[in-house]
């Protein structure tokens, strides 16, 4: 199976180089960035951002609701006075 996407990853390198870009200013465009303000350039870094940081807050708050559910939990067994603790590990937030 990798092999097959190995040659498609070729393949992909090949086509670059068969349609004959130009070189300098390829190189050139790819190191010094240039800011736009035109509207459709705006509107397409906001959504690269948004989708990029929109990841990010699912991966946080599902480390929030994780810690959160553990402290309600250990505080519910500290509560109810001496027995086995519903974790091994103690728990102090981030």
């Amino acid at each position: 199976m990798l092999r097959y996407l190995m040659l498609g990853f070729v393949a992909f390198g090949a086509a670059a180089v068969l349609a004959h870009p130009d070189w300098p200013r390829l190189l050139e465009a790819s190191l010094v960035p240039a800011l736009s303000l035109r509207r459709d350039q705006v509107t397409g870094g906001l959504a690269l951002l948004g989708t990029t940081l929109t990841s990010y807050v699912y991966v946080w708050e599902t480390i929030g609701r994780g810690w959160s559910s553990r402290l309600t939990a250990l505080r519910a067994a500290r509560s109810r006075g001496p027995g086995p603790v519903p974790w091994s590990a103690p728990c102090s937030p981030p």
